[in-house]
This record gives C-alpha cells, sequence and structure tokens, in this order.
C-alpha cells in the first residue's frame, strides 16, 4: 500500500465476468484502495481494481468500455478524490448505478485545503486517513452483505493494528531524527514525511515540475542540489 506513487495503473484487472454469487462486487480506482478492500472483506467480496501499474498517472487514466460496465455492477466504489481520480466520477455519472455506495478517501480524511484551494491528496500515506477508511469500508460492506458484519469489522481491526505498527516506526524515526531536512521527488509520500518528524527541504518548484512531468530549470536544479 505504501509503495505507489502517483502512477497506481496500468488497465483494471483482467476483464471479469459477473460477480460470483454470495460475493460483493466492489470497484476501487486504483489497487490501493483495492488492496484494503480484499483486506477487510476476504473472500466474501470480488473487487475490481481499475488501475493496478505504479506507472500509470491517474491524474491522465482514460476510461474503458469494461471499466463502466464494471462501475455499473459495483455495490460499493472506492475512490481516492482531491482531483488524483476524477476518472471514476466521470464513469459513474454514464454507469447508471445511482445505488453504488461511494466511498471518497480523501473526504474521509477530514483535510482541508490550503490558502491556494490545493490538497496533498496522496492520503494513503496518512495511516490515521487509512484507519477512517477501513472503518467506512467495513461499514459499507456490513451494509451489503449484514450477515458477515462481525467479520469485516473483525478484519478491519486486524487491518488498523497493522497500520498501527507501520505508526510505531514513524514515531521511533521521529524520536531519533526529528527535524531531519529531506528531499523528496513528488510530494507523493509528504503525509508520511511529516509523520516521521523529519522536514521537507525540496525546492517546492522542483517537486511540481517532476510531477507535472515538466523540464526543472536549471536555476531549480542547482537549487535542489544546494539544499
Amino acid at each position: 500500500m505504501l509503495l505507489c506513487g502517483c502512477g497506481a495503473a496500468e488497465t483494471s484487472s483482467a476483464a471479469r465476468e459477473a460477480p460470483t454469487s454470495g460475493t460483493v462486487p466492489v470497484v476501487a480506482s486504483t489497487n490501493v484502495y483495492g488492496d484494503v478492500v480484499e483486506r477487510i472483506g476476504g473472500d466474501r467480496v470480488e473487487v475490481v481494481s481499475i488501475i493496478s501499474d505504479p506507472a500509470q498517472d491517474p491524474h491522465k487514466y482514460e476510461a474503458e468500455t469494461r471499466n463502466q460496465l464494471e462501475l455499473s455492477r459495483a455495490e460499493i466504489v472506492v475512490e481516492n478524490g482531491g482531483g488524483y481520480d476524477d476518472f471514476i466520477g466521470e464513469m459513474l455519472r454514464g454507469a447508471n448505478n445511482p445505488s453504488a455506495e461511494v466511498i471518497t478517501a480523501v473526504e474521509v480524511s477530514g483535510k482541508v485545503t490550503d490558502g491556494a484551494g490545493e490538497i496533498n491528496e496522496h492520503v494513503w500515506y496518512d495511516m490515521p486517513t487509512m484507519s477512517r477508511l477501513a472503518d467506512r469500508v467495513a461499514d459499507a460492506l456490513a451494509k451489503a452483505a449484514p450477515a458477515d458484519a462481525d467479520a469485516f469489522r473483525e478484519n478491519a481491526t486486524e487491518f488498523q493494528e497493522d497500520l498501527e505498527t507501520v505508526q510505531a516506526t514513524q514515531a521511533r524515526i521521529s524520536k531519533d531524527h526529528e527535524g531531519t531536512a529531506v528531499a523528496v521527488t513528488e510530494p507523493v509520500p509528504l503525509y508520511m514525511v511529516e509523520a516521521c518528524g523529519l522536514r521537507n527541504a525540496t525546492p517546492p518548484d522542483f517537486s511540481e515540475a517532476v510531477e507535472e512531468g515538466d523540464e526543472v530549470s536549471a536555476r531549480v536544479l542547482r537549487e535542489m542540489l544546494g539544499g
């Protein structure tokens, strides 16, 4: 989950037939969220992750017909939001599936935009957000399959315990290295950088250029190397 960057896709997992009887059909925008659903739902869910290749940029993903078909069958849809995977909203509007429950990680995070109206949308690097997301997914699955509600919530608790292990590691790093300057190529992992008590010393123009796929100017490169 923690290794995915701004790219999270090739295309969806192989095109599928209608979901197996007795399972809850779920569509996730990326396999980051698909993996979370599978951890919580186990064999009681059938998950399609539209994006599964970390080299694919979700901002630029062009939906395919089969993606819309998968969304038309989904009972639950999990997206990142915050401008990261807008293709989900566009496809849902054409999927004729108004009953699907949509879970948006950025909304679950409760994070607000900065003064410029922007937000670091890479919220899967924020462990408290992922813990809250696990509860939301468990609740949605329990609504779709009430007989398995206890199993979903037990699995969510186990997942949250794993997140606590990550947070404990972050706390140790913060204790030993608080304030240490680090550089990042993109703002993708900044929630984790902050949780580790590290200081992002990357020139904003550098990380923005890399994220947008633009050339880094000589001035900005000198600033980056000099920092």
